[in-house]
């Protein structure tokens, strides 16, 4: 856990996966903004229709492959750029999720910037709801939720 007097302008946890990414933002005053992106993965690589060797059969060739390859490269690449557009210019940063994605997240961060000073973790989880990535996301940083106030009767 990270417990510091000084606190960076936002703290942000992202927890992504292939087909969505959740942004949840805790600014200095403790707001919560939570987003989440879908990505276009399963659309653009899906097999299009064409010859087939009978219903419900198609007939994937190695150039086939290769464009649907190329497809889910390119979608996985603009998926990530439009993550990084929604995330906040300044502040800390974990990662989080399952497989591969928080990796390739991270791997295709512009290059200019200063997101590597930002990164302090990349952490596999599996999937949850929002509510528990924000009570994650708070655990990390060492912030505790905000306490209600009783009620006056």
């Amino acid at each position: 856990m990270r417990n510091s007097a000084h606190r960076p302008v936002s703290q942000t946890g992202i927890w992504i996966d292939h087909s969505r990414a959740i942004v949840v933002e805790i600014a200095a005053d403790d707001t919560v903004h939570t987003r989440t992106l879908k990505s276009d993965l399963e659309r653009t690589t899906k097999p299009q229709g064409g010859a087939h060797g009978g219903i419900g059969e198609h007939v994937v060739t190695g150039a086939n492959l290769r464009r649907l390859a190329e497809r889910r490269r390119n979608a996985l690449r603009t998926f990530y750029r439009s993550v990084w557009g929604a995330l906040p210019s300044e502040g800390d940063l974990v990662v989080l999720g399952p497989s591969l994605a928080p990796k390739e997240l991270i791997r295709n961060a512009p290059r200019h910037g200063n997101t590597a000073a930002r990164l302090r973790a990349i952490l596999r989880l599996g999937t949850v709801t929002d509510g528990e990535l924000l009570a994650r996301v708070r655990e990390f940083f060492g912030r505790d939720a905000p306490r209600r106030q009783a009620m006056a009767h």
